[in-house]
């Protein structure tokens, strides 16, 4: 078993994935918590609208013309593999173009999954903003209490939680930290959303937190040594 796990971590790119590509140190996954694809819709013009198929058309459209950057990045991970959590400008699902371009990657959810001998379990919702984008909820009580029922190791989010690497912007998730400060299991929390406080880490409760906006990088994820309960005491 390994002591420790490399994640790349990647957020909220926004389509501006050069960073990405350049990156040549080890490492044994790439996690990206979000916001990977461009929008068609611009935030800037005034009465903005979103449709759904017009961003998943646009991003898709985007995706083959960026030189096959499925193809690209499936070439770049060299067979390591990807752990993809979608943002909520996300509307193509970037796990699955990455496996049909023979990447080993797969999407994160509240059910969870066992990789590198570690439990990842997350959600891409986040609060209610304005009700334009994937993913916004007015209550994420639910979501929280069914990811925390996985006991993952590692928590995957889009959106931070309340206080925790969160600037004025508000954008922090209140039961998240709540099932934090209770959680005997969870070592480190990766997320993005908040641009203004991309790249900065902290510690509470016993756990490491992320936030990977706009940035590319490197962190190391301890794995636990938990015990094997064996049938029978040693003579």
């Amino acid at each position: 078993m390994p002591l420790k796990v490399q994640v790349l971590h990647s957020s909220d790119l926004h389509g501006h994935y050069s960073d990405l590509l350049a990156f040549g140190q080890p490492f044994d996954v790439w996690l990206d918590t979000g916001d990977f694809f461009p929008n068609a819709a611009s935030m800037g013009d005034p009465g903005f609208s979103v449709e759904a198929e017009v961003e998943r058309e646009y991003q898709a459209i985007w995706m083959r013309g960026a030189d096959d950057l499925a193809g690209r990045l499936a070439a770049w991970l060299a067979g390591r593999p990807a752990l993809i959590m979608p943002g909520n400008h996300d509307y193509l699902g970037l796990a699955a173009a990455l496996q049909m371009a023979g990447a080993d990657a797969e999407e994160i959810t509240p059910a969870g999954l066992e990789f590198l001998d570690l439990r990842w379990a997350g959600f891409r919702d986040v609060k209610w903003m304005d009700g334009h984008w994937n993913g916004e909820s007015r209550d994420l009580s639910e979501v929280v209490a069914a990811t925390f029922a996985d006991e993952p190791d590692v928590l995957v989010t889009h959106a931070p939680p309340a206080v925790i690497l969160e600037s004025e912007l508000g954008f922090g998730i209140a039961a998240l930290t709540e099932a934090l400060r209770t959680s005997e299991r969870v070592t480190s929390h990766f997320f993005g959303h908040d641009h203004r406080c991309g790249g900065e880490s902290a510690e509470a409760f016993g756990v490491r937190f992320y936030n990977g906006a706009k940035q590319v990088t490197l962190r190391t994820v301890p794995v636990p040594q938990r015990s094997e309960v064996s049938g029978s005491p040693p003579d």
